[in-house]
């Protein structure tokens, strides 16, 4: 290594904005020629002489180009204020209709506690109140078909007019109620959270008589939700983030559904048309949301959501960052002109999209979908410094998820993909410790699926501890620990055995941690699945196909073929006379 850092230094400073300005500078981070150096290096310090060649497989792109649709994010208005002495309780629900939100505002008048309503319109922002109210106020709903505002005190049901907030009528209920119960329209009837809150009370709705109860098997409950014309949301904080689907034609739950958000802010959540919620808890959490469902999670529309036209995967929450490329060259000797390629970031996948880009040079791209820069450096004087900007880009970067109940997982695949079954001795499928580690976490009736999660699981028992040798798979479970690349390639190994398509892939990638902003380079185990592509096994932590904590520039290089890889798109040191080196034909299966 010394030799080669003698011959040429080359570096690359990735350095992120935001559009506020600069968020830090990486830490350096070796050339490719360096890093393949010292692992093939360490493999062979630490006894295992008798490694050929590092595994030469070339990398499928596998992140097809997917068509994104955006979904609308929602424009509300400037939110409504309290005035002095007002309060929200944070117990109380709120509902919504033709435009408006609705809450029930407590406030003190010559020391009597009164109850009135709060009407603000998303749109405009207007904001409406009526005159306080005698009676206590246990529930409200918006009633679409007439559109009204019914609104139940303790012994009466009250109708108000949404545009002016004004009452309309007055009915008396036939059982009292005080305390907060919860109540909505369905179809021709009142249904209200019972006083048993486990059950569902319904009344005719012009008549007001009881129709019948349904037993919910949810303890506790404080929320519900009309989610459809069959579907009726229940909630309570006991609960925590999950919501139970109950459908009432069969008097039984249909699904659970979790979330990903702060659910006390459900105290404050109402239905937006049909199978949408809107959370507006401006006065508590501070949290403001529209909520659609997404296979088994909710979106927040707020997070800017785009879905692929196959409804597989969904990206959110997108983080604009520009990054920049610089190359640096200090040879030790007068060096003629010569090319340098360096990876860069995937246009458009699950993690990222590339808004904007600039290259001093030229981009290309090799069979495999990978996108490489291309530049010349001019010829260079001995000991004299080179730095030259490379490459410029604005990011979008997206929290992702995958449906993997669309995807379609398979056992038979096409000639393309036997590359990603060979052995290598750093894998080892035949050894013992290696079949037997296999035999104990995975069952001939797991499904495919259930495969990659056991072994991205086991993975992750995998104690972090590097120690800088690079282990081959039967060394890394014997010792019950290793760093990134150990855990990535008892993930490959495992795949492999269970005739899943898995691949080792490295990368610079960008971390965020309390006190400095930094890049690093860290190694993943990525699995096929059809329909999908390859997603990513973070073998250090996270769960199966999520991205975070990190966040790729680029994925899909495999494994060193020492200081000469025979994989397209990568650079090395030529020993001999000092020059970079690019090796332009694609590899081989």
């Amino acid at each position: 290594m010394d030799q080669l850092r003698a011959s040429l230094y080359l570096s690359f400073v990735l350095i992120l904005f935001f559009s506020s300005g600069i968020l830090g500078q990486s830490d350096t981070i070796p050339t490719f020629g360096e890093r393949y150096e010292t692992e093939e290096s360490n493999i062979a310090s630490s006894g295992h002489k008798n490694l050929e060649k590092w595994d030469e497989r070339a990398p499928s792109s596998g992140y097809s180009n997917y068509e994104w649709k955006k979904l609308p994010s929602p424009n509300y208005a400037p939110p409504p204020k309290l005035e002095d002495g007002e309060s929200i309780n944070e117990f109380q629900g709120v509902t919504s209709g033709d435009g408006y939100v609705i809450w029930v505002v407590n406030a003190k008048i010559k020391n009597k506690l009164v109850h009135y309503l709060l009407s603000w319109n998303i749109n405009s922002g207007d904001t409406k109140r009526t005159q306080p109210l005698s009676e206590r106020i246990s529930s409200m709903a918006w009633d679409n078909a007439f559109k009204v505002l019914l609104v139940r005190t303790s012994s009466n049901l009250l109708t108000f007019s949404l545009k002016d907030l004004k009452q309309i009528s007055s009915k008396s209920f036939p059982n009292s109620r005080n305390d907060w119960t919860d109540m909505i329209v369905m179809g021709n009837e009142l249904v209200f959270i019972g006083q048993d809150k486990e059950t569902l009370e319904c009344y005719d709705k012009l008549t007001l008589a009881p129709t019948r109860v349904f037993k919910t098997g949810v303890t506790k409950l404080q929320r519900i939700f009309l989610w459809n014309e069959d579907t009726i949301l229940l909630w309570s904080s006991f609960l925590g983030a999950k919501i139970v689907f109950f459908i009432p034609s069969k008097n039984q739950v249909d699904d659970t559904i979790s979330f990903n958000f702060p659910f006390r802010s459900l105290f404050k959540a109402t239905t937006l048309g049909e199978e949408s919620l809107g959370v507006f808890d401006f006065f508590k959490t501070k949290y403001v949301g529209q909520l659609i469902k997404h296979g088994k999670t909710f979106i927040n529309l707020n997070n800017h959501v785009e879905i692929d036209q196959s409804g597989i995967g969904i990206r959110h929450s997108p983080k604009y960052q520009m990054i920049t490329a610089y190359a640096k060259v200090m040879p030790n000797k007068n060096i003629k002109s010569s090319k340098v390629v360096f990876a860069l970031p995937h246009k458009s996948n699950y993690a990222q999209e590339i808004l904007e880009e600039s290259i001093e040079g030229d981009i290309q791209t090799d069979s495999y979908g990978n996108r490489f820069g291309v530049i010349t450096l001019p010829d260079l004087d001995s000991g004299n410094e080179y730095e030259i900007e490379i490459y410029k880009a604005k990011i979008a970067r997206f929290r992702s998820s995958f449906d993997f109940l669309k995807a379609r997982p398979e056992q038979n695949f096409d000639k393309s993909f036997e590359r990603y079954f060979k052995d290598h001795p750093i894998y080892n499928l035949t050894n013992p410790i290696v079949k037997d580690s296999y035999d104990q976490i995975i069952s001939d009736d797991d499904t495919y699926l259930t495969k990659i999660f056991k072994i991205h699981e086991f993975a992750k028992k995998i104690k972090p501890l590097w120690d800088g040798k690079n282990e081959p798979v039967p060394n890394v479970l014997k010792n019950k620990h290793g760093g990134c690349n150990e855990h990535t390639r008892v993930q490959v190994a495992f795949l492999q055995i269970a005739n899943i398509p898995g691949r080792y892939a490295w990368n610079h990638i960008y971390r965020e941690s309390d006190d400095k902003d930094f890049t690093i380079d860290h190694a993943i185990a990525e699995a096929w699945i059809t329909g999908i592509g390859w997603i990513p096994l973070e073998g250090l932590g996270g769960r199966a196909g999520a991205l975070s904590p990190y966040l790729f520039f680029d994925v899909g290089f495999p494994e060193s073929s020492g200081t000469k890889p025979k994989v397209d798109g990568q650079i090395y040191l030529n020993q001999n006379n000092g020059s970079v080196v690019w090796r332009a034909s694609d590899a081989q299966p």
